[in-house]
C-alpha cells in the first residue's frame, strides 16, 4: 500500500504508556483498575487472569474471560459486557489473549501485560475502537493503552516467549517516544526477527534406507511425498490437548446433544450436534487430563469418559473418541469457569 504511514496516522485511536522498568504488583494493579469505571486488562496466562480477577473482587461490575470458561459461557458474558459498555455502566474486564482478535468491544482504557508486539497492538484495537471517545468538554480524545511488566512475569512456552523478548527490546527503545509504535516501520524488523528465530515447522520422523528411524526437515519430507509422516508431525496449535465437556453448564442442552450423537441415524444431525457441543467444551493439556483421569490416593478419577459416546462406540465396535467430561459435582464457577489452583499442573478445587 502506498503511503502506509499516512493511514497509520489517520487511523490512530490511542496513546501508549510503557511501564517496563519496574514490575507492577497485582495489588497495585487491582487498585488502579478499581478506580476506572470502564477498563480492560489483558494478561498472558489463565493463572494470571484468575488471580487478578480475585484481587479485583467479585461484583456485577467485574468480569473474567479465559479458556477456563466454555465458549457458550464466554459468549454470554461478552453479551453482558457489551451491554454495560453501551449503557455507560461500570465494566471492568480481566481477560487472557482470547479477547484480542475477533471480539468487538470498545473500552476507553486498556492495560496489556508485556507480550509479543503484535499482541500489544491487537489489544490496542479494543481501545477507543470506534474513535468516538470524548473528554468532559466534548472534544475527541485518544484512548489510553498501558503496557506493564507484571510481577511473576510467566509466559506461554515456545515462540510466545521469543516474540515477547523481541518485543521487550523494541519497547525499551521506544519508552520515551511511545507514539512511534504507530509507525509502520517498527514492525518490519520485528517480524523479520521473529521468522528468523521461530521454528516454522517440526522435523519429520521417517524410516531411512537402512530401516532405522531418521529425521527430515519438514519441507524436505513434504517435497518427497512423505504425507502420512508429515500429517502426524504437523500441529496448527502446539501442545497435545484433551477436549473436556462441561456437562453441568446448560445441562439439559448438553444431554440432548449427546443423545443425538448417540442415537440419531442421520449423519447430518450428528454432525450438527458435534458442532453445537463444541460450545460446551474446554481444552486442557493432555498430561493434565491424564493425571485427572487417574485415581489419586484411593479417590476415583476426577475426569471420566462420556457415557453416551462410550455406548455408541461399543455398539459400533470401535474405540470411543478421546473426550472426557467435567463432573457435575465439581466447581464450575459462574464467573471463572473451571476453578483450579495453578502451579506446575492443573489441580482442581472441589
Amino acid at each position: 500500500m502506498p503511503n502506509a504511514a499516512f493511514y497509520f496516522d489517520e487511523l490512530k485511536r490511542v496513546s501508549y504508556e510503557f511501564r517496563l522498568d519496574e514490575a507492577t504488583t497485582w495489588d497495585d494493579l487491582a487498585q488502579e483498575l478499581k478506580a476506572e469505571p470502564q477498563v480492560l486488562c489483558i494478561v498472558n496466562t489463565r493463572q494470571h487472569a484468575h488471580y487478578l480477577y480475585l484481587k479485583l473482587g467479585e461484583s456485577v461490575e467485574n468480569f473474567h474471560l479465559s479458556t477456563n470458561m466454555c465458549p457458550a459461557h464466554r459468549k454470554r458474558e461478552l453479551e453482558v459486557i457489551r451491554t454495560r459498555l453501551k449503557d455507560g455502566l461500570p465494566c471492568r474486564v480481566i481477560s487472557t489473549q482470547l479477547i484480542e482478535a475477533g471480539i468487538d468491544v470498545d473500552f476507553p482504557r486498556v492495560y496489556r501485560a508485556l507480550g509479543p508486539l503484535e499482541a500489544i497492538v491487537q489489544a490496542a484495537g479494543r481501545c477507543n475502537r470506534e474513535g468516538k471517545l470524548r473528554n468532559a468538554a466534548g472534544k475527541l480524545i485518544d484512548g489510553q493503552v498501558i503496557v506493564f511488566l507484571p510481577e511473576e512475569h510467566k509466559l506461554p512456552k515456545g515462540d510466545y516467549e521469543i516474540r515477547e523478548s523481541l518485543s521487550r527490546s523494541i519497547l525499551h527503545t521506544l519508552k520515551h517516544v511511545p507514539e512511534k509504535l504507530h509507525a509502520p516501520d517498527v514492525f518490519l524488523p520485528y517480524f523479520k526477527d521473529v521468522y528468523a528465530r521461530v521454528s516454522k515447522a517440526p522435523p519429520v520422523k521417517i524410516n531411512g534406507q537402512d530401516g532405522q528411524p531418521a529425521e527430515l526437515e519438514f519441507h524436505t519430507a513434504h517435497s518427497r511425498l512423505h504425507f502420512q509422516q508429515v500429517s502426524a508431525a504437523f500441529q496448527m496449535i502446539e501442545g497435545d490437548m484433551m477436549p473436556v465437556i462441561i456437562r453441568g453448564y446448560e445441562k439439559e442442552k448438553v444431554t440432548a446433544l449427546l443423545t443425538t450423537i448417540r442415537d440419531s441415524p442421520r449423519k447430518s444431525e450428528r454432525q450438527d450436534a458435534w458442532r453445537a457441543l463444541q460450545q460446551y467444551t474446554i481444552n486442557i493439556y493432555a498430561h493434565q487430563a491424564k493425571k485427572l483421569m487417574t485415581p489419586q490416593d484411593g479417590k476415583p478419577p476426577f475426569l471420566t469418559p462420556v457415557p453416551e459416546l462410550v455406548e455408541r462406540a461399543s455398539r459400533l465396535q470401535v474405540d470411543p473418541p478421546e473426550i472426557c467430561q467435567w463432573p457435575e459435582t465439581a466447581v464450575y464457577d459462574p464467573k471463572r469457569g473451571i476453578v483450579a489452583e495453578f502451579k506446575d499442573d492443573l489441580f482442581t478445587s472441589l
